[in-house]
């Protein structure tokens, strides 16, 4: 009887809270990450590698000790400013560029805004100026050119939603006003291309969208065919 008891008991038992997350995990719940190839256990809040460096496997909160502007946070990311009441976090460096340690190496990536289409076939996509996550998810579910079948990418955007960095899997292409506070603080930004314009997430038409030189912090809006930098953003 008392065994069938505690067979019961355990039938019943709440399955135990997932203290950690992507992957749920629980507190000293131990796994292998595949993707950086360390060892990594639950501390009951974020999953942490053996040597006790915090890797983050997608998403995870905000850092929380950078509050400076242009601080550098443990994860590598920069704190760059604040929309409204929300800290803006941006890669180290540019599109196609790693941070080594000392600075941003390899070749900066220059992509569309859609897929690269000028022959007058343009999509109009229903943005938000503030929203550069919501935005984002918007753009890579649409297609980019009606007049080419199948689905065609929004390139910008599809790379920094497929990026991996920082030990993050959620960024975003940043919205006008979050790529507006990025100009505003570009001295703490690193170093960016003299020569191009960044992409926002925000279309202007349905044939442009708004664009920040960072160099020099200036505004405007281009056409969606043309080559854009790209600086991606999470918060």
């Amino acid at each position: 009887m008392l065994g069938l008891g505690l067979f019961a008991a355990l039938l019943n038992a709440s399955p135990a809270k997932a203290d950690c997350v992507m992957p749920d995990g629980v507190e000293g719940q131990q796994i292998y990450n595949s993707a950086y190839k360390v060892m990594q256990f639950c501390d009951g809040d974020d999953w942490i590698q053996m040597a006790g460096r915090t890797v983050y496997v997608a998403g995870g909160d905000p850092p929380t000790d950078c509050p400076n502007i242009g601080d550098v946070c443990t994860d590598g990311s920069i704190f760059i400013g604040m929309w409204n009441t929300d800290p803006i976090y941006v890669t180290r460096c540019d599109a196609g560029m790693t941070w080594d340690g000392s600075s941003c190496t390899g070749g900066r990536a220059t992509m569309p805004w859609n897929n690269g289409n000028g022959s007058g076939t343009f999509v109009s996509v229903s943005t938000d100026l503030t929203d550069g996550e919501g935005n984002t998810a918007t753009l890579i579910a649409t297609d980019s050119d009606s007049g080419t079948g199948g689905t065609q990418p929004h390139q910008a955007a599809q790379f920094c939603a497929d990026l991996i960095m920082h030990g993050h899997g959620d960024w975003h292409l940043p919205s006008r006003n979050e790529l507006s506070v990025m100009a505003g603080n570009r001295t703490h930004l690193g170093p960016v291309d003299g020569a191009a314009y960044y992409w926002s997430s925000t279309q202007q038409a349905s044939d442009q969208a708004y664009v920040y030189a960072l160099h020099n912090g200036t505004g405007n809006q281009i056409y969606k065919y043309g080559n854009g930098a790209i600086r991606c953003a999470r918060r």
